[in-house]
């Protein structure tokens, strides 16, 4: 009998130490069960997400047409970023009449003035276009932050695939659409050049 007693006593120590382990074993690899601290938010601001072609931003929820989810006048007010685009914009387009497409090339590559920074560029039609809203495609939106964009055609990048010699240029806060015009200007037509800057590139030069 004291036999089986003593073997019991063993078995019962043996299973003791063994939910010892285990318990310490759980303290040690599972640690505090309580939160270090408060759960981070998990919303992203309109900066925090890419720019994006099918997103739709409003441009007249804000009180300065300066700060609306879609643009946003940033060096100095100088220019305004679009956040559906991500394409940053002179905020004052060139007054100063330009017909021949080169010139207005070399008038964006050698901008300085705006923001002081260099990188500028004539626009590509679908950069220009992207800033025309409906119906008609093209005014800018009611409440914009631009400044000094009389009713004209603005020079883009997009050379006519059908006729070389020429570029087509867009007719801002007026009738309508795009039309492509001699690159020397012998069109005679008065088109100024408004300058972008960021992602992108040239068409069809």
């Amino acid at each position: 009998m004291s036999k089986w007693l003593f073997r019991f006593g063993w078995m019962a120590v043996g299973v003791g130490a063994l939910y010892a382990v285990s318990a310490l074993a759980g303290v040690v690899s599972g640690g505090p069960l309580d939160p270090l601290g408060p759960p981070g938010s998990t919303m992203q601001t309109i900066d925090s997400i890419a720019p994006s072609w099918f997103r739709t931003l409003a441009a007249d929820d804000g009180v300065d047409p300066c700060f609306s989810s879609r643009f946003v006048c940033v060096m100095n007010d100088e220019a305004v970023l679009d956040r559906e685009t991500g394409l940053v914009w002179e905020r004052s387009p060139s007054a100063i009449p330009n017909g021949v497409w080169y010139s207005a090339l070399d008038e964006c590559q050698q901008l300085r003035a705006t923001g002081d920074r260099v990188g500028w560029r004539l626009p590509a039609l679908p950069e220009l276009m992207s800033l025309l809203v409906a119906p008609g495609f093209a005014s800018l939106a009611e409440r914009h932050p631009f400044l000094a964009t009389l009713p004209s055609r603005y020079w883009t990048a997009t050379t006519d695939a059908d006729i070389t010699g020429n570029a087509f240029a867009v007719l801002v806060q007026a009738v309508t659409s795009s039309q492509s015009y001699a690159k020397d200007g012998t069109h005679g037509q008065t088109i100024r050049a408004w300058c972008v800057r960021g992602p992108g590139g040239y068409e069809g030069l």
